[in-house]
């Protein structure tokens, strides 16, 4: 079977009674991974093919109309900036949306994960930053698509452009 689906996260109280009958471990990369074989803890395989743009997220629990499957999102090394001034957190984050680097927001805090061009970013910026280890999830800006034809808009065919 394929798990096709999200039905939960485990850290809703509804979903705590309902059995997982297994776990999946996943680094905060594979969480964008569309269609994916991967080993679950217990020895198992699952395939997965989820719906277009979904992002995984620790808890989220998949299913296959059968069973169901936990997502534990693996920690991994990050970085910490702490910028001087509001000026310089500005700074920081538009070169960060420049260099399409992925970026957490907790509270008030950015996490990054450590890359060259991320720490000479920081660096440049005269940025302090503290390394962590810690379960790293970006956000993702989905912007809805808007386009629409003019209303005077036509395709004009020239004798002989074919």
């Amino acid at each position: 079977m394929i798990f096709d689906r999200v039905v939960g996260n485990f850290s809703d109280q509804t979903n705590k009674a309902s059995g997982v009958d297994d776990w999946l471990d996943l680094h905060w990369r594979e969480c964008f991974v569309r269609a994916s074989r991967r080993p679950t803890r217990g020895g198992g395989e699952i395939r997965m093919l989820l719906p277009l743009g979904m992002q995984l997220r620790h808890g989220d629990l998949v299913s296959d109309g059968t069973r169901q499957i936990g997502i534990a999102v693996r920690p991994c090394d990050v970085l910490l900036p702490h910028p001087p001034d509001a000026s310089t957190a500005l700074l920081l984050a538009l070169g960060l949306g420049n260099l399409h680097a992925p970026v957490q927001l907790d509270g008030e805090q950015l996490i990054v994960v450590p890359d060259g061009p991320v720490e000479e970013l920081l660096a440049s910026l005269g940025v302090a930053w503290t390394s962590g280890h810690q379960r790293f999830e970006p956000q993702s800006i989905d912007a809805p698509l808007r386009a629409q034809l003019a209303g005077q808009f036509q395709i004009v065919v020239r004798p002989g452009a074919e």
